[in-house]
């Protein structure tokens, strides 16, 4: 419709074997917002990280204890 979408999101990324096919989910999660696009990776069983609006990180569950952040790096 060429406006910005309304969302949560600044960012998300994803894990997976098919570049193609995560590029399409990672906009279609980044658009639907936060928890619209949790539930969308739980049933296809993938994993991402999200950045929110206000600076947050988030990261599905297979993903979140494999995270680390530079000791300089601050979210929000």
């Amino acid at each position: 419709t060429g406006h910005p979408a309304d969302t949560d999101l600044t960012a998300v990324t994803l894990i997976g074997d098919n570049a193609e096919e995560l590029d399409a989910l990672a906009t279609a999660v980044l658009i639907q917002g936060m928890d619209k696009g949790m539930t969308l990776l739980r049933r296809r069983k993938l994993e991402g990280v999200f950045i929110t609006r206000q600076g947050r990180i988030y990261a599905t569950k297979g993903l979140k204890h494999q995270l680390m952040t530079d000791h300089i790096f601050s979210a929000g």
